[in-house]
């Protein structure tokens, strides 16, 4: 029995499994069968190998072709097999010392002329690879540099079928010597006259970048010559067919710690600044409601320039989130904190994921993940949208079913709403009356539900603007809301927050968590004073706040307590913290 192998890898959101393409070549009538749980998109790769093969003039086996996909009972999605099964068929052809396929994971999906075109999910990819001990990997040479992110991996790009025969030192028949070329910021060169390693490259081929193959085997037709040639040129010339974000519901703004926005630069509203640093500092939900052009997309927009940026596992998942949901791919990682900005009309896959294609992709939840979620106009939402953020913010997970599978990512954000005060957004406005009658302001007040309003940590009213003095740096703001004076520009307040998160990184050491917002209610009713665990009963017993209320009034209030310096909250922290949750109400 011959039978051909070669490794690929599943994806399923950020989960990956290795699988084992193994490929029959068996007597009797000329048939093509895949086996192992495909999709629709998957079985098609019939065709596309099938017709490849046939555009390089490979004779294809008159004979039986069977592909099994193992483990067979896990479910395998999209066309990246596709240059796996080549392989596997090669090798069981004997066309392919099975040696050339052993530790190697081979990815990327076929046209019809050849061509290999790039796949999304290439991070998560690689980052299996890595930790299964799996050195090479052999991938569309638009998707390298994007798994160059992983350390430690030999990663080879292939920019046509025949790039595959070459890597993979095909016998004499399929063999073509491939020159060395540059195309786009990858270079490809040969290495011990073996196979091209990918490597980085300053230097860019100028366009309609011309690759020849020369006829390394005497058996070679010159009209195959020629199609190799036509197909080479395409390979070059053809632009990446792998989708980018084409979502316009949200933008994702990179780049926001380390730009020139400064708190600084917004006159006034030294309370909203002040309820913005203790967000930073504790991983607090805030919500913004004033007059339009009072400044609270401006003030959310310099959130991320207080915020400590992401650790490497943080920044490699985040990366590994924007690979899963088809962003273009990036060379680096990212140490800045993700500011994703939704927008009113956003749906509901748009905002927690859904099914793109043949994949269920990430939505603005998860691409916000360590980050910040800002959605401005929130009361412009649809109803039933705005009610599937309450399970991420529970949860810091989202868990998206569909006729596919089911697939969980991470969504541990931090939450910005802003809103106007009424429909025509006069109502707290000095520069005119609002319009609204009761019923529209009842209405719009009810536009966001309760539950969602008791996930909030903090309600905050914007006014207008009534000085255009800018922060000074050397100069302390007063806070009425806070009750004293504090440094209103972002290098003070970065500070401020890094020094209490370290604060409260130190105190939760054991815990399995490192903000305070994360606190777990135990822990919260354990380590608090007696004195101010009765001052938050006395609001429960009013009914001015919920059991979840209460939690929340308490990490803020240790939140604020790490600002200070001090090592328990006291009386003037806890009524800090309690005007901080209800002064929107």
């Amino acid at each position: 029995m011959n039978i051909g192998t070669a490794l690929a890898v599943a994806t399923n959101g950020l989960t990956t499994d290795t699988v084992l393409v193994q490929s029959f070549i068996s007597s009797g009538l000329p048939y093509f069968t895949l086996v192992g749980l495909p999709d629709t998109v998957l079985m098609q790769s019939k065709e596309r190998v099938r017709t490849a093969c046939r555009a390089i003039e490979f004779k294809w086996p008159r004979t039986r072709v069977t592909v099994n996909l193992s483990p067979a009972s896990l479910p395998k999605r999209g066309a990246g097999y596709d240059l796996s099964i080549v392989a596997s068929i090669f090798s069981a052809m004997k066309c392919i010392n099975s040696d050339k396929l052993e530790d190697t994971i081979i990815m990327g999906e076929l046209a019809l002329d050849g061509t290999v075109l790039p796949i999304p999910s290439i991070l998560p990819i690689a980052l299996h690879a890595n930790t299964h001990g799996i050195s090479r990997l052999i991938l569309p040479s638009q998707n390298v540099d994007e798994a160059h992110i992983i350390d430690g991996l030999n990663v080879i790009g292939v920019n046509h079928l025949t790039d595959l025969l070459k890597v993979l030192d095909a016998q004499p028949e399929l063999l073509y010597s491939i020159p060395q070329y540059t195309s786009g910021h990858t270079s490809y060169a040969l290495v011990s006259d073996s196979y091209p390693v990918a490597h980085k490259s300053k230097e860019t081929a100028p366009t309609g970048t011309q690759l020849t193959y020369t006829n390394t085997s005497s058996n070679m037709s010159s009209s195959m010559s020629s199609n190799m040639n036509k197909a080479a040129t395409h390979a070059v010339n053809t632009k990446s067919s792998l989708s980018l974000d084409i979502d316009t519901t949200f933008d994702i703004e990179e780049g926001l710690s380390s730009s020139n926005l400064d708190f600084a630069d917004v006159l006034d509203q030294v309370d909203a600044k002040w309820a913005l640093e203790v967000a930073a500092a504790g991983g607090h939900h805030i919500l913004l409601q004033g007059p339009p052009g009072a400044g609270k997309t401006m003030l959310a927009r310099r959130l991320p320039s207080i915020m400590p940026d992401l650790t490497h596992n943080q920044a490699v998942e985040h990366a590994c989130i924007r690979s899963a949901r088809g962003l273009a791919s990036c060379t680096t990682l990212t140490h800045d904190i993700p500011f994703i900005r939704v927008q009113h009309n956003a749906t509901m896959s748009s905002l927690v994921g859904g099914e793109i294609g043949s994949y269920i992709r990430p939505g603005a939840v998860s691409l916000a993940n360590n980050g910040i979620l800002f959605l401005d106009e929130a009361a412009e939402f649809d109803r039933t949208v705005l009610q599937a953020l309450r399970i991420p913010l529970e949860t810091h997970n989202v868990t998206i079913s569909r006729t596919r599978g089911l697939v969980t990512y991470p969504a541990n954000f931090q939450l910005v709403l802003a809103q106007n005060p009424c429909a025509c957004g006069k109502l707290w406005s000095s520069h005119g009356e609002c319009t609204c009658t009761p019923i529209q302001l009842r209405r719009y007040r009810h536009r966001i539900s309760g539950p969602i309003l008791d996930r909030i940590d903090m309600k905050i009213n914007v006014s207008h603007i009534t000085t255009m003095a800018r922060a000074n740096s050397t100069v302390q703001e007063y806070s009425p809301l806070l009750g004293r004076n504090f440094y209103g520009d972002s290098a003070h307040m970065r500070e401020d927050v890094r020094l209490a998160r370290e604060r409260a990184h130190y105190r939760f050491q054991g815990y399995g968590w490192d903000k305070n917002s994360q606190a777990s209610p135990t822990w919260l009713m354990e380590k608090t004073h007696t004195k101010i665990i009765s001052a938050v009963n006395k609001l429960l017993s009013s009914e001015t706040i919920t059991m979840r209320g209460a939690h929340k009034i308490l990490r803020l209030a240790w939140t604020i307590t790490d600002l200070f310096g001090q090592s328990q909250p006291d009386m003037d922290n806890f009524q800090a913290a309690q005007a901080l949750y209800l002064s929107g109400d």
